[in-house]
């Protein structure tokens, strides 16, 4: 079975103990010639409970609860309450939404809004679909 498209019952990924829940990784993606599948189950890993994100991807994972500054929420919310609520609750930095509103604002179509972004490391299929959050 190909592990990336097994999917595990959420039940079984969360296990409990006297410091709270836990959540549980499988390790069975080990595909070396003559190695036998791990069954188990990997260590914890800590809570992540938000990324910072640049047009090219995740540049920090926040193991703390931090809110959006104000600026932020003001600039993305230029792009519509589906996108802004989009691109704040993903982390997009201010530099990555200036950059996301200045193309925005120079082209007619989801395709030229994606393809716009894909050279600042945005990948075309959420170009596609950032461009129909703006339009809803």
């Amino acid at each position: 079975m190909n592990p990336m498209l097994h999917c595990q019952p959420v039940s079984k990924l969360f296990a409990s103990t006297a410091s709270g829940p836990v959540i549980l990784i499988p390790c069975n993606t080990d595909t070396t010639p003559n190695s036998s599948p791990q069954t188990g189950y990997g260590e914890r890993s800590p809570i992540i409970y938000s990324c910072v994100r640049t047009l090219q991807g995740v540049i920090e994972s926040r193991h703390y609860y931090s809110l959006p500054s104000i600026s932020v929420c003001d600039l993305a919310s230029e792009l519509g309450p589906h996108a802004a609520r989009y691109l704040i609750m993903h982390g997009y930095t201010r530099s990555a939404i200036d950059t996301i509103i200045q193309v925005c604002a120079n082209v007619a179509s989801a395709e030229d809004f994606a393809l716009e972004l894909s050279p600042h490391g945005l990948a075309l299929a959420e170009g596609v679909y950032l461009w129909q959050l703006i339009h809803i």
